[in-house]
């Protein structure tokens, strides 16, 4: 008897799982039709964490447009199940930001401010070392992967700790 409740038990909870999914996209069939449905099968869009991605994006983010959806239907998307999802976002944001803000610069300490300074700068200068007074553009899978080269050669020269935050983590 226990083993049966155990097994009922497990069994309820993937199918929530499921149910949930299935949920979601008949709401996606009903709204915006069954090849728009299988198109987010095929991209496998049907967990929570994979529709808040999708509608944190820009209607006319490329991925609207291999699931089948127009500008206005991306947008129609957005809104239907963006509201839904609001409530499972973070109150702070995903990851911290790289580059301090010209506010969090003025409110460090002299010795702070000019170290960073310093570094920023000597950034600056070894990029103007290798590719001259105009960047290329890093909008191509050659040039990025370039650009991450360039980073990690120079990151034991510019990096630092990371500046104006006193908590350990």
């Amino acid at each position: 008897m226990a083993a049966e409740e155990f097994e009922s038990a497990s069994t309820t909870n993937v199918f929530d799982k499921e149910k949930s999914s299935l949920t979601f996209l008949q709401k996606i069939q009903i709204t915006f039709g069954e090849e728009v449905k299988t198109a987010f099968e095929k991209e496998e869009i049907i967990d929570d964490s994979s529709i808040k991605d999708l509608a944190r994006r820009e209607p006319d983010a490329p991925i609207f447009t291999r699931l089948g959806l127009t500008y206005g239907k991306a947008v129609k998307f957005r809104n239907a199940f963006g509201e839904r999802l609001q409530s499972l976002q973070p109150a702070r944001p995903l990851s911290p930001l790289v580059k301090p803000t010209m506010a969090a610069i003025a409110s460090f300490t002299p010795e702070m401010k000019r170290l960073y300074l310093s570094k920023r700068k000597k950034v600056g200068v070894l990029a103007t070392e290798k590719w001259g007074s105009e960047f290329p553009k890093f909008n191509s899978p050659q040039m990025k992967a370039e650009l991450n080269e360039f980073s990690a050669k120079i990151a034991p020269v510019c990096s630092t700790q990371r500046l104006g935050s006193m908590r350990r983590e």
